[in-house]
């Protein structure tokens, strides 16, 4: 969300939100937050999204499988010294 900027908020509002921000100990941009939330109600939080399509790829190699892939891309990961030169 984009941060929001509030001026010439009353003199009574701001004793209200820093008094409440002084009592829970709190940042005054929490204790506005809340009581944004005691008005209007909090927001309903989504859950997060589990996927779950690659699940059966997972250690789905055997040990011969990982192996082989191991001395495949393991020249990939020998260094070329003459292209560094």
């Amino acid at each position: 969300m984009k941060p929001i900027s509030l001026r010439n908020i009353p003199p009574e509002v701001d004793r209200t939100i820093q008094a409440k921000a002084h009592e829970k100990k709190i940042s005054v941009k929490r204790a506005i937050i809340e009581l944004l939330e005691e008005c209007v109600g909090p927001v309903k939080k989504r859950r997060k999204t589990v996927h779950d399509d690659l699940d059966e790829l997972v250690g789905g190699w055997s040990a011969r499988e990982a192996k082989a892939f191991r001395q495949v891309v393991g020249i990939a990961r020998q260094i070329d010294k003459e292209l560094w030169r």
